[in-house]
């Protein structure tokens, strides 16, 4: 079996839970105006490039605005939360994939899954005041189905043959075996 198709098509299901578990119930929010949605996007960005850079070389920008400041209500979701599930999704994806890799490479996706983890922490922290779009009162509507769309682009977007191999050669480099 092919370690990369499965962790990606895992990757897009679990997406549909963590949209769907990180709604909050009965609130709503203003939707984001462009202006506000460019200036948070862009502020997330800054904030985690302090985290770790290259992560973001993959992202596109985030497009499910309006144009004025006093948009549609939306359900509002628990940004927090989406990364909680995300987290929780990858790492159970990890464990129960851990049985189709060789024990050669299963350090290597450990390794990947902490240091994902440790992104997350830090993200987190730098907003533990509040994400922009809360300061602003408002929030990207997050379509489902765009959603997995966006995902999917973006995961085949990346090279995963050389960032695997650049992922081993660190873990080699850091005196992982």
């Amino acid at each position: 079996m092919d370690f990369l198709p499965v962790f990606q098509s895992q990757v897009l299901f679990r997406g549909k839970d963590v949209i769907n578990h990180a709604a909050i119930v009965g609130v709503d929010v203003r939707q984001c105006s462009c202006k506000e949605q460019q200036s948070c996007t862009k502020e997330m960005k800054e904030q985690a490039a302090d985290c770790f850079q290259p992560c973001w070389s993959g992202i596109r920008e985030v497009n499910l605005c309006v144009e004025s400041d006093s948009g549609p209500r939306i359900q509002k979701t628990n940004i927090s939360e989406v990364f909680r599930l995300s987290e929780r999704a990858i790492a159970h994806k990890t464990d129960s994939l851990s049985s189709i890799i060789p024990n050669s490479i299963r350090k290597i996706v450990e390794t990947a899954s902490n240091f994902g983890i440790c992104l997350k922490t830090c993200f987190l922290k730098k907003n533990e005041n509040g994400f922009c779009f809360d300061r602003n009162e408002c929030q990207p509507l997050i379509l489902e189905m765009k959603a997995k769309r966006t995902l999917r682009r973006c995961t085949r977007s990346i090279n995963w043959k050389k960032e695997a191999g650049e992922l081993c050669q660190c873990s080699v480099d850091a005196g992982l075996s």
